[in-house]
């Protein structure tokens, strides 16, 4: 059968078992067939999470579209300039409130600046079952364009996990919102607590995020093993146990 063909077929899931067979031989076999199908995967796995993307902006305006809008009744005209001075009067307040926070308020998580250096994406690596490779080309196109909630909603249709994807799967949950940093170390821990590829990697995010937690006790235990065993990101350790340390140390004053 035409390469090209094969090559469509395997994109939309389409490939008969005879089909299948031929298709992991030539990626065996033909180094240029399996660059151009790698290729074509990133190009349409990426396509795919820009047509979710373009779905959920069409569904929020619908949704905004279908709210309907309150005519102003004469009521609402002749109380419209207290309720403009009770607005002003809230700004007020809340621009205070901000600004006494930020200045007055001394900042005790060094987090945010790290979580700012994304780690890289993965590669594409061809060879597993066609529904599962198609699942983790979206999760890596998604996971460069910062899209981690997709990351996070096309590992998990994934019956299993390898290291690596579950790796990435703890990276999706820590970049996004604090609540989430605790699902990433529920995917971080396996990672770190064995031998493997991950391991000093997995030590690393699994600190930041504990930190992210609020959890300040387990990350400092964290950080001084990464130190103790001049591990991965060995200065960057140092430098955020000693953050934290004085951050403790202005709270006893």
């Amino acid at each position: 059968m035409d390469k090209e063909i094969l090559i469509k077929k395997y994109l939309t899931s389409s490939l008969s078992e005879t089909e299948q067979q031929n298709f992991e031989k030539l990626l065996e076999s033909d180094t240029d067939f399996k660059e151009e199908v790698e290729l074509r995967s990133v190009l349409f796995a990426d396509f795919k999470v820009k047509q979710k993307s373009k779905m959920r902006e069409w569904a929020n305006e619908l949704n905004e579209k279908k709210t309907p809008s309150l005519a102003p009744s004469s009521a609402t005209n002749t109380s419209t300039f207290s309720t403009l001075r009770r607005f002003a009067a809230l700004v007020v307040v809340g621009l205070l409130a901000y600004f006494l926070y930020t200045f007055l308020v001394p900042s005790t998580t060094p987090l945010p600046d790290y979580l700012a250096e994304r780690h890289p994406s993965p590669t594409v690596v061809m060879g597993q079952q066609e529904s599962k490779q198609q699942h983790w080309d979206l999760a890596i196109t998604a996971y460069r364009s910062e899209k981690y909630d997709l990351v996070v909603e096309e590992l998990k249709k994934l019956p299993s996990l390898t290291d690596e994807q579950r790796f990435y799967l703890g990276l999706s949950y820590l970049y996004q919102e604090p609540s989430l940093a605790i699902n990433a170390i529920e995917s971080f821990e396996p990672l770190f607590l064995k031998s493997g590829d991950f391991r000093e990697e997995a030590l690393w995010f699994v600190a930041l995020a504990y930190l992210e937690k609020g959890d300040k006790e387990a990350a400092k235990e964290l950080l001084e093993r990464i130190v103790q065993e001049d591990s991965w990101n060995v200065e960057k350790a140092k430098e955020v146990k000693n953050l934290i340390l004085k951050n403790e140390v202005k709270k006893l004053y």
